[in-house]
Protein backbone atom coordinates (compact mmCIF):
# COMPACT_ATOMS: atom_id res chain seq x y z
CA UNK A 1 0.00 0.00 0.00
CA UNK A 2 1.03 3.60 -0.42
CA UNK A 3 1.23 5.86 2.64
CA UNK A 4 -2.35 7.12 2.27
CA UNK A 5 -3.86 3.68 1.63
CA UNK A 6 -2.04 2.36 4.69
CA UNK A 7 -3.43 5.16 6.86
CA UNK A 8 -6.98 4.55 5.60
CA UNK A 9 -6.68 0.81 6.31
CA UNK A 10 -5.37 1.45 9.81
CA UNK A 11 -8.15 3.95 10.57
CA UNK A 12 -10.62 1.32 9.41
CA UNK A 13 -9.06 -1.14 11.87
CA UNK A 14 -8.39 1.12 14.85
CA UNK A 15 -10.96 3.91 14.53
CA UNK A 16 -10.73 7.48 13.27
CA UNK A 17 -9.64 9.01 16.57
CA UNK A 18 -6.06 7.71 16.36
CA UNK A 19 -3.03 9.37 14.80
CA UNK A 20 -0.93 7.61 12.16
CA UNK A 21 2.60 8.00 10.82
CA UNK A 22 2.94 5.86 7.69
CA UNK A 23 5.38 5.33 4.84
CA UNK A 24 4.92 4.48 1.18
CA UNK A 25 6.82 2.27 -1.23
CA UNK A 26 9.79 4.66 -1.41
CA UNK A 27 10.48 4.08 2.27
CA UNK A 28 10.07 0.32 1.86
CA UNK A 29 12.68 0.45 -0.92
CA UNK A 30 15.06 2.52 1.24
CA UNK A 31 15.12 5.62 -0.95
CA UNK A 32 17.47 8.06 0.77
CA UNK A 33 15.07 11.00 0.54
CA UNK A 34 11.91 9.12 1.45
CA UNK A 35 9.74 10.49 4.23
CA UNK A 36 6.73 9.62 6.33
CA UNK A 37 3.26 11.16 6.37
CA UNK A 38 1.40 12.15 9.51
CA UNK A 39 -2.33 11.49 9.10
CA UNK A 40 -1.86 11.60 5.30
CA UNK A 41 -1.21 15.34 5.46
CA UNK A 42 1.98 16.50 7.16
CA UNK A 43 5.39 15.37 5.93
CA UNK A 44 8.03 14.14 8.38
CA UNK A 45 11.72 13.44 7.80
CA UNK A 46 12.93 14.64 4.39
CA UNK A 47 16.39 13.44 5.40
CA UNK A 48 15.27 9.82 4.97
CA UNK A 49 12.96 8.88 7.84
CA UNK A 50 10.95 6.74 5.43
CA UNK A 51 14.04 4.65 4.73
CA UNK A 52 14.68 4.29 8.47
CA UNK A 53 11.14 2.88 8.84
CA UNK A 54 11.74 0.63 5.83
CA UNK A 55 15.05 -0.68 7.18
CA UNK A 56 13.23 -1.69 10.37
CA UNK A 57 10.36 -3.28 8.41
CA UNK A 58 8.08 -0.73 10.05
CA UNK A 59 5.15 0.39 7.90
CA UNK A 60 3.38 2.68 10.35
CA UNK A 61 2.95 3.84 13.92
CA UNK A 62 -0.59 4.15 15.28
CA UNK A 63 -1.25 6.14 18.44
CA UNK A 64 -4.46 6.66 20.38
CA UNK A 65 -5.23 7.73 23.90
CA UNK A 66 -8.09 8.15 26.31
CA UNK A 67 -6.47 10.18 29.06
CA UNK A 68 -6.18 13.90 29.61
CA UNK A 69 -3.52 16.49 30.34
CA UNK A 70 -3.44 18.03 33.79
CA UNK A 71 -2.31 21.66 34.04
CA UNK A 72 -0.71 22.74 37.31
CA UNK A 73 -2.16 26.26 37.26
CA UNK A 74 -5.07 26.17 34.83
CA UNK A 75 -6.34 29.65 35.67
CA UNK A 76 -2.92 31.27 35.27
CA UNK A 77 -2.27 29.31 32.08
CA UNK A 78 -5.55 30.40 30.49
CA UNK A 79 -4.89 34.04 31.40
CA UNK A 80 -1.72 33.91 29.31
CA UNK A 81 -3.53 32.13 26.50
CA UNK A 82 -6.28 34.75 26.50
CA UNK A 83 -3.60 37.42 26.15
CA UNK A 84 -2.30 35.62 23.06
CA UNK A 85 -5.83 35.38 21.68
CA UNK A 86 -6.40 39.10 22.20
CA UNK A 87 -3.21 40.00 20.33
CA UNK A 88 -4.16 37.60 17.57
CA UNK A 89 -7.58 39.20 17.19
CA UNK A 90 -5.86 42.56 16.60
CA UNK A 91 -3.36 41.13 14.07
CA UNK A 92 -3.94 43.01 10.77
CA UNK A 93 -3.25 39.90 8.65
CA UNK A 94 -5.40 37.55 10.72
CA UNK A 95 -8.31 37.33 8.26
CA UNK A 96 -5.96 36.75 5.32
CA UNK A 97 -4.18 33.96 7.23
CA UNK A 98 -7.46 32.32 8.20
CA UNK A 99 -8.69 32.49 4.59
CA UNK A 100 -5.50 31.58 2.74
CA UNK A 101 -3.06 29.99 5.19
CA UNK A 102 0.54 30.49 4.11
CA UNK A 103 -0.67 31.51 0.63
CA UNK A 104 -1.41 34.86 2.29
CA UNK A 105 2.36 35.35 2.08
CA UNK A 106 2.38 34.68 -1.67
CA UNK A 107 4.05 37.96 -2.66
CA UNK A 108 7.12 37.14 -0.57
CA UNK A 109 7.21 33.47 -1.55
CA UNK A 110 7.19 34.13 -5.27
CA UNK A 111 10.15 36.52 -4.92
CA UNK A 112 12.13 34.01 -2.83
CA UNK A 113 11.71 31.07 -5.22
CA UNK A 114 11.45 32.52 -8.74
CA UNK A 115 13.50 34.87 -10.89
CA UNK A 116 11.85 38.23 -11.73
CA UNK A 117 11.06 37.20 -15.31
CA UNK A 118 8.95 34.25 -14.06
CA UNK A 119 7.13 35.81 -11.12
CA UNK A 120 4.18 37.24 -13.04
CA UNK A 121 3.69 34.01 -15.00
CA UNK A 122 3.88 31.81 -11.90
CA UNK A 123 1.48 34.10 -10.04
CA UNK A 124 -1.02 33.82 -12.88
CA UNK A 125 -0.76 30.02 -13.14
CA UNK A 126 -0.30 29.06 -9.48
CA UNK A 127 -1.20 32.10 -7.39
CA UNK A 128 -3.95 32.85 -4.90
CA UNK A 129 -6.80 32.62 -7.42
CA UNK A 130 -5.69 29.16 -8.50
CA UNK A 131 -5.43 28.10 -4.86
CA UNK A 132 -9.03 29.18 -4.28
CA UNK A 133 -10.13 26.95 -7.19
CA UNK A 134 -8.69 23.80 -5.64
CA UNK A 135 -8.99 24.47 -1.89
CA UNK A 136 -11.39 21.98 -0.32
CA UNK A 137 -10.45 22.51 3.31
CA UNK A 138 -7.42 23.22 5.46
CA UNK A 139 -5.97 21.33 8.41
CA UNK A 140 -4.23 22.86 11.43
CA UNK A 141 -1.68 21.52 13.84
CA UNK A 142 -2.51 22.11 17.53
CA UNK A 143 -2.09 25.74 18.66
CA UNK A 144 -1.93 27.07 15.07
CA UNK A 145 -4.41 29.59 13.70
CA UNK A 146 -3.01 29.47 10.17
CA UNK A 147 -4.09 25.93 9.28
CA UNK A 148 -1.30 25.74 6.73
CA UNK A 149 -1.96 22.18 5.52
CA UNK A 150 -4.35 21.67 2.65
CA UNK A 151 -6.90 19.23 1.36
CA UNK A 152 -7.08 19.97 -2.37
CA UNK A 153 -9.49 18.88 -5.09
CA UNK A 154 -9.02 18.97 -8.86
CA UNK A 155 -12.41 19.82 -10.28
CA UNK A 156 -11.82 19.58 -14.04
CA UNK A 157 -9.44 18.23 -16.66
CA UNK A 158 -7.77 14.83 -16.95
CA UNK A 159 -7.44 14.42 -13.18
CA UNK A 160 -10.90 15.70 -12.23
CA UNK A 161 -12.10 14.25 -8.94
CA UNK A 162 -8.62 13.78 -7.47
CA UNK A 163 -8.56 14.78 -3.80
CA UNK A 164 -5.10 15.05 -2.34
CA UNK A 165 -3.57 16.12 0.94
CA UNK A 166 -0.55 18.43 1.05
CA UNK A 167 1.58 20.15 3.62
CA UNK A 168 0.89 23.26 1.52
CA UNK A 169 -0.50 24.08 -1.92
CA UNK A 170 2.54 26.31 -2.36
CA UNK A 171 4.80 23.27 -2.68
CA UNK A 172 3.03 22.38 -5.93
CA UNK A 173 4.18 25.68 -7.42
CA UNK A 174 7.72 24.26 -7.51
CA UNK A 175 6.52 22.21 -10.48
CA UNK A 176 5.90 25.41 -12.46
CA UNK A 177 9.42 24.86 -13.85
CA UNK A 178 8.05 21.77 -15.58
CA UNK A 179 4.37 22.36 -16.36
CA UNK A 180 1.98 25.28 -16.80
CA UNK A 181 -0.95 23.11 -15.67
CA UNK A 182 -1.58 23.26 -11.92
CA UNK A 183 -3.62 20.04 -12.25
CA UNK A 184 -0.54 18.13 -13.37
CA UNK A 185 1.43 19.72 -10.53
CA UNK A 186 -1.14 18.49 -8.00
CA UNK A 187 -1.14 15.01 -9.52
CA UNK A 188 2.66 14.89 -9.14
CA UNK A 189 2.29 16.12 -5.54
CA UNK A 190 -0.20 13.34 -4.86
CA UNK A 191 2.12 10.69 -6.35
CA UNK A 192 5.07 11.88 -4.24
CA UNK A 193 3.03 11.95 -1.02
CA UNK A 194 1.57 8.51 -1.59
CA UNK A 195 4.91 6.92 -2.44
CA UNK A 196 6.55 8.91 0.37
CA UNK A 197 9.15 10.86 -1.62
CA UNK A 198 10.28 14.31 -0.51
CA UNK A 199 8.74 16.77 -2.97
CA UNK A 200 11.40 19.40 -2.27
CA UNK A 201 14.33 17.09 -2.98
CA UNK A 202 12.62 15.43 -5.95
CA UNK A 203 11.78 18.72 -7.69
CA UNK A 204 15.34 19.96 -7.11
CA UNK A 205 16.85 16.69 -8.37
CA UNK A 206 14.60 16.63 -11.44
CA UNK A 207 15.53 20.22 -12.32
CA UNK A 208 19.23 19.37 -11.91
CA UNK A 209 19.00 16.26 -14.12
CA UNK A 210 17.14 18.07 -16.88
CA UNK A 211 19.61 20.99 -16.82
CA UNK A 212 22.65 18.74 -17.17
CA UNK A 213 20.79 16.73 -19.84
CA UNK A 214 20.19 19.95 -21.76
CA UNK A 215 23.91 20.77 -21.36
CA UNK A 216 24.97 17.38 -22.71
CA UNK A 217 26.44 16.08 -19.43
CA UNK A 218 23.74 13.40 -19.24
CA UNK A 219 22.76 11.45 -22.34
CA UNK A 220 19.61 9.55 -23.17
CA UNK A 221 21.53 6.28 -22.74
CA UNK A 222 22.39 7.28 -19.16
CA UNK A 223 18.68 7.53 -18.41
CA UNK A 224 17.67 4.08 -19.76
CA UNK A 225 16.77 5.64 -23.12
CA UNK A 226 14.50 8.22 -21.50
CA UNK A 227 14.46 11.73 -22.96
CA UNK A 228 14.40 14.31 -20.19
CA UNK A 229 11.90 17.05 -20.94
CA UNK A 230 10.24 19.63 -18.76
CA UNK A 231 6.87 17.91 -18.81
CA UNK A 232 4.53 15.80 -16.70
CA UNK A 233 5.47 12.53 -18.38
CA UNK A 234 9.17 12.94 -17.61
CA UNK A 235 8.58 13.73 -13.94
CA UNK A 236 6.03 10.96 -13.45
CA UNK A 237 8.51 8.54 -15.03
CA UNK A 238 11.32 9.67 -12.74
CA UNK A 239 9.07 9.27 -9.69
CA UNK A 240 8.32 5.66 -10.64
CA UNK A 241 11.98 4.85 -11.41
CA UNK A 242 13.20 6.26 -8.10
CA UNK A 243 10.44 4.80 -5.92
CA UNK A 244 10.88 1.27 -7.25
CA UNK A 245 14.65 1.57 -7.97
CA UNK A 246 14.21 0.72 -11.64
CA UNK A 247 17.25 1.15 -13.89
CA UNK A 248 18.98 4.48 -13.28
CA UNK A 249 16.38 5.07 -10.56
CA UNK A 250 18.45 2.74 -8.40
CA UNK A 251 21.24 5.35 -8.48
CA UNK A 252 18.95 8.35 -8.06
CA UNK A 253 17.27 6.67 -5.08
CA UNK A 254 20.57 6.81 -3.19
CA UNK A 255 20.46 10.60 -3.22
CA UNK A 256 22.79 13.41 -4.17
CA UNK A 257 26.06 11.72 -3.21
CA UNK A 258 25.36 8.81 -5.56
CA UNK A 259 24.16 11.17 -8.29
CA UNK A 260 27.37 13.22 -8.13
CA UNK A 261 29.43 10.02 -8.32
CA UNK A 262 27.64 9.05 -11.53
CA UNK A 263 27.37 12.51 -13.08
CA UNK A 264 30.29 14.88 -12.45
CA UNK A 265 28.29 18.09 -12.09
CA UNK A 266 28.30 18.93 -8.38
CA UNK A 267 28.95 22.64 -9.06
CA UNK A 268 25.53 22.85 -10.72
CA UNK A 269 23.56 22.04 -7.57
CA UNK A 270 23.43 23.60 -4.10
CA UNK A 271 23.82 20.61 -1.79
CA UNK A 272 25.13 20.57 1.80
CA UNK A 273 25.60 17.40 3.87
CA UNK A 274 23.92 15.41 1.13
CA UNK A 275 20.73 17.51 1.13
CA UNK A 276 19.58 20.11 -1.36
CA UNK A 277 19.21 23.73 -0.31
CA UNK A 278 15.69 25.12 -0.25
CA UNK A 279 16.58 28.81 -0.20
CA UNK A 280 18.68 30.41 -2.95
CA UNK A 281 20.40 33.53 -1.54
CA UNK A 282 20.97 34.82 -5.07
CA UNK A 283 17.23 35.43 -5.20
CA UNK A 284 16.48 36.41 -1.63
CA UNK A 285 19.75 37.76 -0.24
CA UNK A 286 21.66 35.93 2.49
CA UNK A 287 19.51 35.89 5.62
CA UNK A 288 19.50 33.47 8.53
CA UNK A 289 17.40 30.84 6.74
CA UNK A 290 19.81 30.82 3.81
CA UNK A 291 22.90 30.75 6.06
CA UNK A 292 21.42 28.08 8.33
CA UNK A 293 21.50 25.67 5.39
CA UNK A 294 25.30 25.61 5.78
CA UNK A 295 25.55 25.09 9.54
CA UNK A 296 22.51 23.00 10.49
CA UNK A 297 23.75 19.57 11.70
CA UNK A 298 21.04 17.76 9.73
CA UNK A 299 21.60 19.70 6.54
CA UNK A 300 19.38 22.30 4.83
CA UNK A 301 15.98 22.74 6.45
CA UNK A 302 13.09 25.10 5.81
CA UNK A 303 12.76 26.97 9.09
CA UNK A 304 15.47 26.04 11.62
CA UNK A 305 17.07 29.46 11.20
CA UNK A 306 13.83 31.41 10.91
CA UNK A 307 13.99 35.13 11.71
CA UNK A 308 12.68 38.42 10.31
CA UNK A 309 15.13 37.99 7.40
CA UNK A 310 12.31 35.83 6.05
CA UNK A 311 10.74 39.08 4.84
CA UNK A 312 13.01 41.05 2.46
CA UNK A 313 14.15 44.48 3.63
CA UNK A 314 13.06 44.24 7.28
CA UNK A 315 14.52 47.30 9.13
CA UNK A 316 17.21 46.84 11.84
CA UNK A 317 14.88 47.91 14.66
CA UNK A 318 12.64 44.92 13.94
CA UNK A 319 15.66 42.67 14.51
CA UNK A 320 16.35 44.38 17.84
CA UNK A 321 12.79 43.63 18.95
CA UNK A 322 13.06 40.06 17.71
CA UNK A 323 16.34 39.54 19.59
CA UNK A 324 14.73 40.88 22.75
CA UNK A 325 11.81 38.44 22.29
CA UNK A 326 14.38 35.63 22.06
CA UNK A 327 15.98 36.93 25.28
CA UNK A 328 19.33 37.41 23.54
CA UNK A 329 21.85 39.20 25.84
CA UNK A 330 22.22 42.93 25.34
CA UNK A 331 25.87 42.70 24.29
CA UNK A 332 24.96 40.00 21.76
CA UNK A 333 22.27 42.24 20.26
CA UNK A 334 24.85 44.98 19.76
CA UNK A 335 27.18 42.50 18.02
CA UNK A 336 24.32 41.39 15.79
CA UNK A 337 23.34 44.92 14.79
CA UNK A 338 26.86 46.33 14.47
CA UNK A 339 27.67 47.44 10.92
CA UNK A 340 24.22 46.52 9.58
CA UNK A 341 23.22 42.96 10.37
CA UNK A 342 25.54 40.12 11.37
CA UNK A 343 23.84 37.03 9.96
CA UNK A 344 26.28 34.53 11.48
CA UNK A 345 25.72 35.79 15.02
CA UNK A 346 21.96 36.19 14.60
CA UNK A 347 21.64 32.61 13.32
CA UNK A 348 22.88 31.20 16.63
CA UNK A 349 19.94 32.77 18.51
CA UNK A 350 17.47 31.91 15.74
CA UNK A 351 18.45 28.25 16.14
CA UNK A 352 17.98 28.35 19.91
CA UNK A 353 14.61 30.05 19.49
CA UNK A 354 13.58 27.32 17.04
CA UNK A 355 14.61 24.71 19.62
CA UNK A 356 12.37 26.33 22.26
CA UNK A 357 9.33 26.54 19.99
CA UNK A 358 9.77 23.01 18.64
CA UNK A 359 10.30 21.54 22.11
CA UNK A 360 7.06 23.16 23.30
CA UNK A 361 5.07 22.15 20.22
CA UNK A 362 4.66 25.71 18.90
CA UNK A 363 4.82 26.32 15.15
CA UNK A 364 7.90 28.29 14.07
CA UNK A 365 6.23 29.93 11.07
CA UNK A 366 6.79 33.67 11.31
CA UNK A 367 3.03 34.33 11.38
CA UNK A 368 2.83 32.24 14.56
CA UNK A 369 6.02 32.83 16.47
CA UNK A 370 5.68 36.62 16.27
CA UNK A 371 3.10 36.34 19.09
CA UNK A 372 5.50 34.57 21.46
CA UNK A 373 8.58 35.54 23.43
CA UNK A 374 10.97 33.62 25.65
CA UNK A 375 9.22 35.23 28.62
CA UNK A 376 5.75 34.08 27.47
CA UNK A 377 7.03 30.59 26.69
CA UNK A 378 8.64 30.32 30.11
CA UNK A 379 5.43 31.45 31.80
CA UNK A 380 3.34 28.96 29.82
CA UNK A 381 5.76 26.16 30.71
CA UNK A 382 5.74 27.13 34.39
CA UNK A 383 1.95 27.36 34.61
CA UNK A 384 1.42 24.09 32.73
CA UNK A 385 3.98 21.97 34.58
CA UNK A 386 4.28 23.62 37.97
CA UNK A 387 8.06 23.71 37.40
CA UNK A 388 9.17 27.33 37.69
CA UNK A 389 11.52 28.39 34.90
CA UNK A 390 12.73 31.82 33.76
CA UNK A 391 13.21 33.02 30.19
CA UNK A 392 16.99 32.86 30.67
CA UNK A 393 16.79 29.27 31.94
CA UNK A 394 14.58 28.28 29.04
CA UNK A 395 17.02 29.72 26.49
CA UNK A 396 19.91 28.02 28.29
CA UNK A 397 18.08 24.70 27.90
CA UNK A 398 17.75 25.45 24.18
CA UNK A 399 21.48 26.15 23.96
CA UNK A 400 22.14 22.85 25.74
CA UNK A 401 19.90 21.06 23.23
CA UNK A 402 21.70 22.58 20.26
CA UNK A 403 25.13 21.70 21.65
CA UNK A 404 24.03 18.09 22.18
CA UNK A 405 22.62 18.09 18.64
CA UNK A 406 25.97 19.24 17.27
CA UNK A 407 28.01 16.93 19.51
CA UNK A 408 26.11 13.89 18.23
CA UNK A 409 27.21 14.83 14.72
CA UNK A 410 30.79 15.56 15.81
CA UNK A 411 30.91 12.07 17.30
CA UNK A 412 30.10 10.75 13.82
CA UNK A 413 32.94 12.75 12.26
CA UNK A 414 31.33 16.10 11.43
CA UNK A 415 33.65 19.16 11.48
CA UNK A 416 33.75 22.63 9.98
CA UNK A 417 34.62 21.01 6.64
CA UNK A 418 31.09 19.62 6.51
CA UNK A 419 29.61 23.12 6.87
CA UNK A 420 30.34 23.49 3.19
CA UNK A 421 29.42 26.62 1.25
CA UNK A 422 27.83 25.55 -2.07
CA UNK A 423 29.93 26.50 -5.09
CA UNK A 424 26.67 26.85 -7.00
CA UNK A 425 25.84 30.03 -5.06
CA UNK A 426 28.79 31.81 -6.64
CA UNK A 427 27.60 31.09 -10.19
CA UNK A 428 25.59 34.02 -11.63
CA UNK A 429 21.89 33.19 -11.90
CA UNK A 430 20.95 34.39 -15.37
CA UNK A 431 17.40 35.04 -16.45
CA UNK A 432 15.61 36.96 -19.15
CA UNK A 433 16.33 40.62 -18.54
CA UNK A 434 18.98 40.29 -15.85
CA UNK A 435 21.32 38.35 -13.63
CA UNK A 436 21.29 37.64 -9.88
CA UNK A 437 24.41 37.11 -7.75
CA UNK A 438 25.05 36.22 -4.12
CA UNK A 439 24.28 39.32 -2.04
CA UNK A 440 24.01 40.23 1.62
CA UNK A 441 20.56 40.43 3.24
CA UNK A 442 20.05 44.13 2.45
CA UNK A 443 21.44 43.56 -1.06
CA UNK A 444 24.09 46.27 -0.68
CA UNK A 445 27.15 44.08 -1.30
CA UNK A 446 28.06 41.08 -3.42
CA UNK A 447 29.46 38.34 -1.19
CA UNK A 448 32.67 36.39 -1.70
CA UNK A 449 33.78 33.06 -0.25
CA UNK A 450 35.86 35.02 2.27
CA UNK A 451 32.73 36.91 3.36
CA UNK A 452 30.88 33.66 4.03
CA UNK A 453 33.95 32.26 5.78
CA UNK A 454 33.84 35.28 8.12
CA UNK A 455 30.13 34.61 8.76
CA UNK A 456 31.03 31.06 9.77
CA UNK A 457 33.72 32.42 12.11
CA UNK A 458 31.17 34.75 13.71
CA UNK A 459 28.62 31.95 14.07
CA UNK A 460 31.06 29.59 15.80
CA UNK A 461 32.37 32.43 17.97
CA UNK A 462 28.86 33.40 19.07
CA UNK A 463 28.21 29.77 19.98
CA UNK A 464 31.45 29.63 21.98
CA UNK A 465 32.75 26.84 19.76
CA UNK A 466 36.20 26.19 18.31
CA UNK A 467 36.28 28.54 15.31
CA UNK A 468 38.83 26.51 13.35
CA UNK A 469 37.16 23.14 13.90
CA UNK A 470 33.56 24.33 14.08
CA UNK A 471 32.80 22.07 17.07
CA UNK A 472 31.75 22.67 20.69
CA UNK A 473 34.69 23.30 23.02
CA UNK A 474 35.17 21.45 26.30
CA UNK A 475 34.80 24.79 28.11
CA UNK A 476 31.41 25.48 26.51
CA UNK A 477 30.09 21.98 27.23
CA UNK A 478 31.19 22.16 30.87
CA UNK A 479 29.65 25.63 31.18
CA UNK A 480 26.34 24.14 30.04
CA UNK A 481 26.59 21.23 32.48
CA UNK A 482 27.20 18.70 29.70
CA UNK A 483 30.18 17.11 31.45
CA UNK A 484 29.63 13.60 30.10
CA UNK A 485 29.53 14.85 26.51
CA UNK A 486 32.66 16.93 27.08
CA UNK A 487 34.46 13.83 28.32
CA UNK A 488 33.17 11.78 25.39
CA UNK A 489 34.47 14.27 22.79
CA UNK A 490 37.74 14.67 24.65
CA UNK A 491 38.32 10.91 24.45
CA UNK A 492 37.83 11.22 20.70
CA UNK A 493 40.43 13.96 20.51
CA UNK A 494 37.95 16.76 19.78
Amino acid sequence: MDACEAADALWEEHGNDCGIISIGQAGENLVRFSLALVDKTATLGRGGLGAVFGAKKLKAIVVSGSGGVSVADAKGFLEIVEGLYERLRRYPLRDACVDLGIMSNWENYVKQFFTPDLQEKVAKLYGVETYKKVKKMRVACPSCFIADKDVLEIRDGAFAGLITYASSFFNATLFSKFTDDYREALKLTDMLNRYGLCLLTFSSLADFLIRIYENGIVRKEDMDGMKLRRDFSTLAGLIEKITFRRGVGNVLADGWTAVFQKFDAERQAAVVKGKDCLWDPRLSGLGTMEFEQIVCPRGPTSATGGSPTYVPGTPPEAFRRHCERMDAPGDAIERILAAGLNIGRLTRYAEDWYAVLSSLGICNRHMNNRFYSAKICAELYSKATGVKISAAELMRAAEQAWNVFKAVNVREGSTRAHDKIPEHWFEPLRFEGGVATLMDYYRTKELSKDDLGKMLDDYYDERGWDVKKGVPTKQKLLELGLDDIAEDLERMGE
